[in-house]
């Protein structure tokens, strides 16, 4: 599995990644140069893009006030792994992992915005 944004996706390919046709395109040759099972590109307010073989999971960014992303993707990362642990399928992991980024992005600081999965959990129940 190999899990980057947008940014250094482009930087990856020579190219902007500006929408979602791209953004796909492009985990899917990740997925086939490296020989992976699945690629994550994530793009911040626009959300995130899994692909898995010829499975592509598109998910929109939760509605926020940004007030820090330092931490986001470590808090991204956290959550899917986490969510994957604990059984959950790929939609189900990239939903809790954009939840608990946006948690992150929401709170100032790498550690101290880094959110637990009761609040998570919490945020999720309270977005439907």
């Amino acid at each position: 599995m190999l899990v980057v944004n947008r940014h250094e996706a482009a930087i990856l390919f020579h190219a902007p990644m500006t929408d979602r046709q791209a953004i796909a395109a492009a985990a899917s040759v990740l997925n086939d140069r490296f020989d992976l099972k699945a690629t994550i590109i994530t793009c911040g307010s626009e959300g995130a893009v899994l692909v898995r073989g010829d499975a592509v999971i598109e998910l929109p960014a939760w509605p926020i006030d940004v007030v820090d992303t330092v931490g986001a993707g470590d808090a991204f990362l956290g959550g899917l792994v986490a969510a994957w642990y604990g059984g959950s399928d790929d939609r189900a992991a990239l939903r809790f992992a954009a939840a608990a980024g946006a948690l992150a992005a929401s709170g100032s600081g790498a550690f101290m915005s880094l959110p637990n999965r009761p609040a998570v959990e919490a945020f999720l129940q309270s977005c439907g």
